[in-house]
């Protein structure tokens, strides 16, 4: 059986620690029945969003640190990405997937005629802006 620690900080505005490892959880199962998920809530200080500053030792760059010295893959998720995130494969993160792909209020986010109702191959919801 796998065992999984799902490591995750708010979604400012959106979701607790907790609801968003939660969400993952379901995601996981849903491909790995059997997986034992452990749900961590983390607290990195940041706006939620990878980059530069990341790698320098924010939290996820510890979390991958513990992970790599027992031969574990590590998969970051985060509100946004930036090129300087990079820097994040070389500090032990071996993959990184933006939730959005820039920063939009909540408020847009459900402005109906902003929504074209389409989504991505990796779920994420087309917004025209």
């Amino acid at each position: 059986m796998m065992k999984i620690v799902v490591a995750i900080d708010s979604l400012k505005g959106s979701l607790t620690s907790i609801q968003a490892g939660e969400a993952i959880e379901k995601g996981i199962k849903k491909v790995d029945l059997e997986a034992e998920v452990v749900i961590k809530p983390l607290a990195d200080g940041g706006e939620g969003c990878l980059d530069a500053q990341t790698a320098m030792g924010k939290a996820p760059i510890g979390v991958a640190k513990l992970a790599k010295k027992y031969g574990k893959l590590v998969l970051g998720f985060s509100g946004a990405v930036t090129k300087g995130a990079t820097a994040c494969n070389e500090a032990g993160i071996d993959a990184y997937f933006p939730i959005v792909r820039s920063a939009v209020s909540f408020r847009r986010c459900y402005e109906k005629e902003k929504c074209t109702g389409e989504f991505d191959r990796y779920g994420r919801a087309s917004v025209s802006v």
